[in-house]
């Protein structure tokens, strides 16, 4: 076996040493390093190892030797006494520490560009956000306006209105007078008809008494005396008197039956004058009610306007302090370059956790200075140096960080001391990272799902599942349920894939039709499933085990949209964080979708974040960020 560089690759330094010293090495070189090969290479590959070539090709088949992982080889050299060779390799390191020196202010300059390039589309984004929020602001003062207009037109007719059914009730008053007058002559004239009536009966029963006593006094003796006959010739005129006086009652009962029957009528014609003025008052009174039941409405309107222009103010006020704090960042960046060291963390912060409560901080109130940052950019030679972190994870006090161009899991405590040796991956850097209740270390590098225990060592690793049919899954992102189960986010296959802690699939969330590329998970206190989708600049809470969703957000810079949301957490009153990536800051919202707060900008300084990837809350509500632009991890409290 011989070792052989790919035709596809240019030979480099690194081969040049590695061929240079496989060609130096002697049998007896060879059997010594066999002897200390025991316990990291099976028996059957060292019986194998036939010459210098094959002792290297196992050694990086192994990834005991790769470009920067040489110390395995330093000392193996060492061990076997090869000095020569040890002094290749230290001028080989000097070499390249030079030549990394150069590059690395190469990186900065390129970083510091990208930095300047990314603040200048932040602020581009910011203010189309600023100039959506000032046209919306002028829609809603014309809307308010035209409101008030409404209202003024509504309260003039309701003035009128009012001032019509004042004229209507004077006209039903004096129409009611007029009834009443009318109803006076009524019960006078029905008196006097009575009256008349019985004068007549009184009468006509006289003039019956009186013809009667004439009839019989005519039929009496022939023989009478002049007295008598006086006396006959009298009743008989007053009998005629008393005809006479019937005949003229009799008229003047017409005459007053006439005139009852004419005020009866004028009655009516009043009654019916009066109900009219009654249904004109009641419809005028349906049409204000109507009318006041408008300017009611138009009222809340009014008032919603107004909320609204508020909220919009300050909005635009908001927008336009983080456009002038991206301004300043932005000549700050040009002039001064970047900052890359950690900060100072204040041993308040640094309490012992465990004897804490949890807590949520106040995310209307988080400032800068309230903020530190652990680590800076650097290879994984050195134990709190970071390339790229892209994922977080918190658990008991403890920071799992993966760090993905060094190819490793950093574990650390609140002061940035390391709590144990960091999980190596070998060529394959992790991206996403979950810790379960007991401890247990869960990650991938997208391909491989591993499983660790609390101590570090590996338990036991799975694939996800996929069929012929599907593309195959690559995993963005991790969590846990509840009941410990393990959520993964296939990006390429739209959906989330549940697990067993042992790897047994249990289920799908989600597919084609209801996710697009998501880009975290996390679960809420209610067990609802959070996603991002990062390309759709979206989130999707799906309730009852996946069988509906809401869908929270779009692509902006304002309250609650977003731009390329990646990392999700939720912390411990229930609260959503997402890592705004793109928007450099991290956005709240609650259970609902509902906008809380956010915090951080684009920078390097107290504070500041730059591309966040990931997000985590501990126990005592502080806010742990992959601040993946910066290459450290930032912790707000």
């Amino acid at each position: 076996m011989a070792y052989v560089v790919s035709e596809k690759s240019q030979i480099s330094p690194f081969d040049v040493l590695l061929g240079t010293i496989s060609s130096q090495l002697t049998r007896e070189s060879i059997r010594k390093i066999k002897v200390q090969l025991r316990g990291h290479v099976t028996k059957e590959h060292l019986g194998k190892l036939k010459g210098g070539f094959d002792v290297i090709h196992i050694l990086q088949e192994r990834g005991l030797v790769t470009e920067r992982k040489l110390s395995f080889l330093r000392k193996l050299l060492q061990d076997c006494e090869l000095l020569a060779l040890i002094e290749l390799l230290d001028e080989y390191k000097q070499a390249v520490q030079v030549m990394n020196g150069k590059s690395k202010e190469g990186e900065n300059s390129a970083t510091i560009t990208r930095r300047i390039n990314a603040l200048q589309r932040l602020m581009g984004r910011q203010l189309e956000e600023l100039a959506h929020c000032s046209s919306r602001g002028n829609d809603l003062k014309k809307n308010l306006e035209e409101k008030q207009t409404l209202l003024d037109s509504q309260k003039e007719i309701l003035i009128v209105g009012q001032e019509a059914v004042d004229r209507i009730l004077e006209q039903r008053e004096v129409a009611e007078q007029e009834r009443s007058v009318v109803e006076e002559r009524a019960q006078e004239n029905e008196a006097m008809f009575e009256a008349q009536e019985r004068d007549l009966n009184e009468l006509q029963s006289l003039l019956g008494t009186k013809d009667k006593q004439l009839k019989k006094s005519g039929r009496g003796d022939k023989r009478k005396t002049i007295f008598e006959k006086h006396t006959n010739e009298k009743a008989s005129k007053t009998l005629q008197t008393l005809n006479k006086q019937k005949d003229e009652k009799q008229e003047t009962l017409k005459k007053m039956i006439k005139s009852v029957d004419d005020i009866r009528l004028q009655l009516l014609a009043k009654r019916e004058a009066v109900r009219h003025h009654n249904e004109a008052t009641f419809l005028k009174t349906q049409e204000l009610v109507s009318v006041d039941q408008c300017i009611l409405e138009t009222m809340e309107d009014v008032r919603k306007l107004k909320q609204e222009i508020r909220k919009n103010e300050f909005e635009l006020s908001d927008l336009q302090y983080q456009i002038n704090e991206t301004q300043e960042e932005l000549e700050r960046t040009r002039s001064n370059g970047m900052a890359n060291k950690a900060y100072k963390i204040p041993l308040w912060r640094l309490e012992n956790t465990e004897k804490q409560n949890t807590k949520s901080l106040n995310y209307s109130e988080v400032l800068e200075e309230n903020s530190y940052s652990l680590g800076s950019l650097g290879s994984r030679t050195v134990s709190l140096q970071f390339d790229f972190p892209c994922c977080v994870a918190s658990h008991k006090g403890l920071i799992y960080t993966a760090d993905r161009t060094n190819c490793r899991v950093l574990v650390f405590d609140s002061m940035g001391e390391l709590a144990r040796e960091p999980l190596e991956f070998g060529n394959m850097g992790p991206v996403a990272i979950a810790v379960n209740k007991r401890g247990n270390i869960i990650t991938t590098d997208s391909q491989i799902i591993k499983v660790f225990s609390s101590d570090g060592a590996l338990s036991h690793n799975f694939l996800p599942v996929y069929s012929k049919r599907d593309t195959r899954p690559e995993i963005s992102a991790l969590t846990v349920d509840r009941d410990g189960n393990i959520l993964a986010a296939d990006r390429p296959n739209h959906r989330i894939q549940k697990f067993r802690i042992d790897g047994h699939f249990l289920g799908f969330i989600g597919g084609s039709m209801y996710l697009q590329y998501p880009s975290g998970v996390a679960i809420t206190k209610n067990n609802d499933v959070v996603i991002s989708e990062c390309e759709s600049h979206q989130l999707k809470i799906f309730h009852d085990h996946g069988k509906s969703f809401t869908v929270v957000g779009h692509n902006g810079a304002g309250k609650n949209q977003f731009m390329n949301p990646r990392g999700l957490s939720v912390d411990n009153v229930g609260n959503i964080l997402v890592a705004d990536s793109l928007n450099h800051r991290i956005q709240v919202i609650d259970p609902q979708g509902n906008f809380i707060g956010s915090f951080g900008r684009l920078g390097s300084g107290p504070g500041c974040i730059d591309t966040p990837y990931a997000v985590s809350v501990n126990r005592r509500g502080h806010v742990i960020i992959a601040d993946s632009g910066n290459h450290r991890v930032t912790v707000f409290t």
